[in-house]
């Protein structure tokens, strides 16, 4: 599955804790760009 340009889709995973990771990994070997990123605490 390609947009039509030739790039895989991306899908941002945004915390989740060990959710957004095992969601990550779950995708991991889709037709698609996974990544996870942990929200920045400012406190």
């Amino acid at each position: 599955m390609s947009e039509g340009n030739g790039r895989l889709p991306h899908l941002l995973v945004i915390g989740g804790g060990f959710a957004g990771l095992w969601a990550t990994r779950a995708l991991a070997k889709a037709p698609l760009r996974p990544s996870y990123t942990r929200p920045m605490r400012l406190s």
